[in-house]
């Protein structure tokens, strides 16, 4: 009886987007957002001119903000579609389902972003 809350866990795992390709996903599409949107001298401000340049300095940044929340992988996935749908003028505001794909500490987003 006791394997099955690890089984249940490891099946909601695996149907779920997991912790870190969420993390990867939102880096992508954080950056597409940023390059499109976001004014000039926020870009220069973090050295972002592409993809090449962004995802790796901002997804480290997210993946470390995030260490030691809890992932709600049902959020996380609202999060990416919301993303996807967000306008432009609402740059550099987030979804705010965003928050809820990981909280921290006090039981808020804690994630700096």
């Amino acid at each position: 009886m006791r394997a099955l809350p690890i089984l249940t866990a490891l099946l909601l795992t695996a149907c779920g987007l997991s912790e870190e390709k969420y993390e990867s996903k939102f880096a992508e599409s954080y950056c597409e957002y940023a390059l499109e949107c976001f004014e000039s001298p926020v870009l220069e401000f973090n050295g972002w001119t592409d993809m090449d340049t962004c995802v790796p300095d901002f997804g480290g940044r997210f993946a470390d903000s995030s260490t030691g929340c809890i992932y709600d992988p049902k959020a996380a996935k609202d999060c990416l579609k919301a993303l996807k749908k967000h306008p432009c003028s609402e740059a550099p505001d987030m979804p705010a389902t965003c928050d809820l794909a990981f909280v921290c500490g006090d039981g808020t987003d804690d994630s700096g972003l």
